[in-house]
């Protein structure tokens, strides 16, 4: 049989022009894409033999300078024009590492060279801009303090968001009201983040979270001061705490606040906490009882030996926990004995402190 030879096909033949028409773009898309993925890797592999030359070069005089925080290391010799923004970046990756004087020393060898990120803060592409306030949180605070206080009213959420953990500290305290401005536009975000980003301002700020936590504020924000103040430990939050405490509030906001008053309550404010006892929700129930078990005595121990039989284990849980702190485990076995069923709730309880 003889072989059909390309010349003998129809070239008019419609389908045979789209084959082959296909085919041929099928086979360029191949070598550009394969093209591409080779200058990738060759780019890659030139990016990460640049990246180890530098660190060779860095690593042994940063170490040097952090084992001598009193050292007047200056690394202007080891640093080209070009490696500026690499140095800064092989700074920025011993951060979450040290404390104290040695995230002194690091901010101290950045700081020449922060200024270029910075300018970058102001960039159109939202991802340059985030890992500009980023760096500059971590190594170019209180000089570079005002582009960070700028971003909080940057357009994308995640760098505004980022700019406020920046500035959770202590030392920044003045600016717990610019942040709480903002706070509005996280919705939706896990209130105990936002919660320990407010806490990580410090008591100067607590009479602030107060504030908000006493306003006529939606829900979930007062659930958010809730847990900063709760984090703080602050004893004032208590009083605020109590009168707040509704049945008809939602269950985040109700739980959040009987965990601050398990904190830092007193047994004065024990009459808010009792009718939650019996709230619908058994979350709330859980906290309350948690809570009666802190701040009662005797008199709430019948209270106490209902909750043993709640529905929710994590309810009667946390009975048997508040009998246990309110008369020991000599009332543990006393009401052992009275309620059997609830026995090895209770002796589970009682190996827990023996333990």
């Amino acid at each position: 049989m003889e072989p059909v030879l390309i010349d003998s096909i129809p070239l008019d033949d419609l389908a045979f022009r789209f084959l082959l028409v296909t085919t041929s773009t099928l086979f360029v898309a191949a070598l550009v894409t394969s093209g591409y993925a080779i200058a990738l890797r060759i780019a890659w592999d030139r990016r990460n033999r640049t990246r180890s030359r530098l660190g060779e070069l860095w690593t042994e005089p940063l170490l040097a300078a952090l084992a001598d925080p009193d050292s007047p290391a200056d690394f202007r010799p080891l640093v080209a024009a070009d490696d500026e923004l690499s140095f800064v970046q092989f700074v920025l990756e011993y951060c979450g590492r040290v404390r104290g004087d040695e995230l002194r020393v690091l901010r101290r060898l950045a700081e020449p060279y922060l200024d270029e990120i910075a300018r970058r803060a102001r960039h159109r592409r939202p991802e340059v801009r985030l890992r500009s306030v980023q760096t500059l949180g971590a190594l170019g605070l209180p000089r570079h303090r005002d582009t960070v206080v700028a971003a909080l009213e940057d357009p994308s959420s995640t760098v505004a968001i980022v700019a406020a953990r920046s500035l959770a500290r202590a030392e920044f305290s003045d600016d717990v009201g610019r942040v709480l401005a903002i706070l509005p536009r996280f919705e939706g975000w896990a209130y105990r983040f936002l919660g320990a980003m407010l806490a990580d301002f410090g008591p100067e700020a607590s009479p602030r979270l107060r504030d908000g936590l006493a306003a006529a504020a939606p829900d979930w924000l007062r659930t958010v001061y809730a847990s900063a103040l709760q984090l703080q430990t602050d004893p004032q939050a208590a009083d605020v705490a109590a009168r707040m405490l509704d049945v008809s509030g939602s269950v985040d906001l109700t739980s959040s606040l009987l965990r601050l008053l398990h904190d830092v309550g007193r047994p004065e404010h024990l009459p808010a906490v009792l009718p939650l006892v019996e709230a619908p929700d058994a979350a709330v129930r859980a906290q309350a009882v948690r809570t009666l078990g802190v701040l009662g005595d005797e008199e709430v121990v019948p209270m106490l030996v209902r909750a043993l039989h709640d529905g929710s284990t994590w309810v009667s849980s946390h009975a048997a926990r508040g009998l246990l702190l309110i008369g020991g485990p000599a009332l543990l076995r006393r009401i052992s004995a009275e309620h059997p069923r609830r026995a090895a709730l209770l002796g589970q309880v009682r190996e827990e402190v023996d333990s």
